[in-house]
């Protein structure tokens, strides 16, 4: 690498995900829940290709960089739409009692973990 430092072949390397998503965002209050934040970008000049769930970008990093990333990311997200679309339209649901905190109260990297004590309330729609 540029610096000196020598990576073996074979060497495994991380990215501290979570320290370039919250503490060198480029999103205003990234610790802060908005369920509209990408829909507001997307409306802004020029942020119509920006800012979709399959994106990728230096503070977006869920589905890597560059010819790194990864090619099945299109077809992740529309599981993961379908499969809520269909949860939304055939479940009722919510949370139980209110956990202290918040239910999704740590981000390990990109990702929430959820309270393992929270529970919560389905009933299919009959």
């Amino acid at each position: 690498m540029a610096d000196g430092t020598y990576l073996p072949v074979g060497a495994l390397v991380g990215v501290d995900t979570k320290h370039n998503v919250f503490h060198h965002s480029t999103l205003e209050n990234p610790d802060v829940f908005d369920g509209f934040r990408f829909e507001k970008l997307r409306k802004e000049a020029n942020g119509d290709s920006k800012f979709q769930a399959v994106s990728t970008a230096n503070d977006h990093l869920v589905f890597g960089l560059g010819t790194q990333a990864c090619p099945g990311r299109f077809f992740a997200i529309h599981e993961a739409k379908v499969i809520m679309a269909r949860f939304l339209k055939f479940y009722d649901f919510k949370l139980s009692d209110s956990p202290p905190g918040h239910p999704m109260r740590e981000a390990a990297g990109v990702l929430t973990v959820v309270d393992p004590t929270a529970k919560f309330w389905f009933r299919e729609r009959i």
